[in-house]
């Protein structure tokens, strides 16, 4: 099973160039930044943003893939138990009855119908 990937990585290597870059525009270096370096590091950033957007994809969609199999499908749960096949089939029973008889069915056998 895949886990979430860890974004802190990644994020820093983002902060760390936006930091050279903002270096490297000021000339707080010893040598002075050519646009073809400066493209360069701008086009790293973006490729590392881009990262950071699947990343968190990725993530989102584990996430959502683990809530998914928390719930099962009808045909997958096991067959009721004897004693709960006869409350289901006495449950039926009673509710046919009531609607033939033109009674008002409430939801859950607790609840009361005001008469």
């Amino acid at each position: 099973m895949s886990k979430e990937i860890d974004l802190r990585p990644v994020v820093f290597a983002v902060e760390n160039m936006i930091e050279q870059i903002g270096a490297a525009a000021m000339n707080e270096g010893d040598e002075r930044p050519t646009p073809e370096r400066l493209e360069k590091m701008a086009k790293s950033v973006s490729a590392q943003l881009k990262a950071i957007a699947d990343i968190e994809q990725h993530n989102l969609r584990l996430r959502q893939s683990s809530q998914d199999k928390e719930y099962t499908r009808y045909e997958d749960l096991p067959p009721p138990s004897p004693q709960e096949r006869a409350r289901i089939k006495a449950r039926f029973k009673d509710v046919v009855n009531q609607l033939i008889a033109g009674l008002d069915v409430p939801d859950h056998p607790a609840q009361t119908s005001p008469e």
